[in-house]
């Protein structure tokens, strides 16, 4: 999840063609269930394969990992949040974010997300709580839909200031 967000977070920051003001830009990450797939992972490698967990396991399952990564990778130091609040974690960062901007902590915010859910556990708690779309169909908003249709990846994009943006053209 964290690589999703990561690089939907460059490919989106490369597409604006903004320059980072390190002490003016913030981050916002949403996720809703973060680490589960390594999580999962890590239990059966280290249940069935007797493995021992790896030193870097915590720093993979944080749900603020990519936005803390990206910072770093940026040397962004405004504003750093990770929203999750499940299925609305994506349009609850973007609300968070609009909010930072208007409140003036920030000119711009990188908002990204990330979700890994290829993952057994997930997909038999949502079969056995009959979540899941027995159709392979998603449809949200049709009165016909049947459940979720799970995948993974990540989405991203910046936001800033109308101020900062006719400033830069």
């Amino acid at each position: 999840f964290g690589q999703y967000a990561f690089a939907a977070a460059q490919e989106a920051l490369d597409m604006s063609g903004m320059e980072i003001d390190p002490f003016r830009t913030g981050i916002v990450m949403g996720t809703a269930l973060a680490g589960l797939t390594c999580i999962g992972q890590t239990q059966e490698a280290a249940s069935l394969a007797h493995k021992p967990v790896g030193p870097r396991f915590m720093t993979k399952i944080m749900g603020n990992i990519a936005a803390a990564q990206f910072a770093i990778d940026h040397k962004i130091t405004g504003p750093s949040l990770t929203v999750s609040t499940a299925c609305s974690s994506g349009g609850d960062a973007i609300a968070t974010a609009a909010l930072l901007l208007q409140s003036g902590a920030a000119d711009a915010i990188v908002c990204m997300g990330g979700e890994s859910t290829v993952n057994p556990l997930f997909f038999q708690s949502l079969g056995r709580a009959g979540a899941l779309s027995r159709s392979g169909r998603s449809a949200p908003f049709d009165a016909s839909r049947d459940g979720f249709v799970t995948g993974e990846g990540g989405g991203a994009l910046i936001l800033e200031t109308r101020a900062r943006a006719e400033a830069r053209g």
